[in-house]
């Protein structure tokens, strides 16, 4: 018999989880699988790792799954990232395992084709993003479904299938693109590791803008012909340690990417006192997916240019009371994982009791 009390810290008060506050035996008659990508770093599979640990801190009977792309998805040998090794998780490659009526599976959206290999479990659908959905199908399928009014290619609306969704961007996207019942799809969002921790400066900040390559790389040189004097770093090929220091020493990060989920690097820039400029794609767009002010966020960055450039270099002049406009945000993310604890015990709690 375990009692998990459950505090949240929201608006600067005490509320309690009403769901958490109940004495809940965990004899777990559910075992959970959650399916991931082998060997491989970024922001979808430390997620799943990150879920999977927290399962198993709470007391349920957690592994993660692991696949590969093609042929192999069967068959994978050593598929822990190092970055993951952390979290201990325990793990199997076996689908046979999995495919049990004793089980719930958590797949992510870009492997969504499993469920076509596992049937018997309860299986839940992880929305970690939308546009890279679309990107699945395209390269799959060769098909592109993004302005075609039918998008629900795996029968998913007419099945059992639940969805938990990262995003409300991702949540917008199920219950009404999909068309999703309201009460199959589960909110259960993210947080962030550790490493990106507010801290006090310990160092005078230099006039450095960050930016990802991999995100609206296009949009980022248009800006950047716009004022050769920047100083523009790229954010890649670098340990966590390395994109910690880094973000600690500038002042900017600009994300113009498609946002297709709610993405980590604009949190991680934010967290360790970077000023974050957005355009409003994706969840970008929503205000509860990237709640910083309004004038951070623009609608056309080639429209913009001009206005971009002057906001950076008026960062850089007056950093300290830029910084403070992200204050509220900051606090927003210090939260996640509270919330997230909450939202898993809840959500999982339910469904593992069966």
């Amino acid at each position: 018999m375990k009692c998990f009390l459950v505090l949240l810290i929201l608006n600067e008060e005490f509320i309690f989880c009403k769901e958490l506050l109940k004495v809940r035996q965990f004899s777990m008659q559910k075992k959970i699988y959650i399916a991931a990508p082998a060997y491989t770093a970024s922001g979808g599979p430390e997620l799943l790792h990150q879920l999977c640990y927290k399962l198993n801190k709470f007391g349920f009977c957690a592994q993660m799954l692991y696949y590969t792309y093609g042929e192999g998805k069967k068959s994978i040998e050593n598929p822990i990232h190092p970055h993951y090794e952390v979290y201990k998780n325990p793990y199997t490659i076996s689908f046979e395992e999995a495919n049990s009526e004793e089980a719930i599976v958590i797949i992510p959206e870009l492997a969504i084709d499993l469920i076509n290999h596992i049937k018997k479990s309860q299986n839940m659908i992880w929305w970690l993003s939308v546009d890279n959905y679309y990107g699945y199908v395209d390269i799959m399928y060769k098909k592109d479904i993004r302005k075609e009014e039918n998008v629900d290619i795996f029968k998913l609306k007419d099945s059992n299938i639940l969805h938990l969704v990262q995003s409300c961007y991702a949540m917008d996207f199920v219950e009404k693109r999909l068309g999703i019942a309201k009460e199959k799809v589960y909110y259960l969002s993210d947080y962030l590791r550790k490493d990106f921790e507010v801290k006090k400066d310990i160092m005078s900040r230099k006039d450095y803008c960050l930016y990802n390559p991999q995100k609206g790389f296009d949009k980022v040189l248009h800006i950047m012909s716009k004022n050769p004097k920047i100083i523009w770093l790229p954010i890649e090929n670098m340990t966590p340690k390395q994109v910690v220091d880094l973000m600690s020493e500038a002042k900017v990060y600009v994300d113009f990417g498609n946002h297709p989920g709610k993405d980590r690097i604009p949190r991680e820039a934010a967290m360790r006192g970077c000023c974050v400029i957005t355009n409003k794609a994706g969840s970008a767009a929503y205000e509860e997916d990237v709640p910083i002010p309004e004038k951070y966020k623009f609608e056309d960055i080639y429209k913009s240019g001009e206005n971009i450039v002057y906001l950076i270099n008026d960062i850089y002049q007056n950093f300290e009371s830029h910084k403070r406009e992200f204050d509220a945000y900051r606090k927003k993310i210090e939260e996640e994982e509270s919330i997230f604890d909450a939202d898993v015990l809840k959500i999982f709690g339910e469904f593992a009791n069966e």
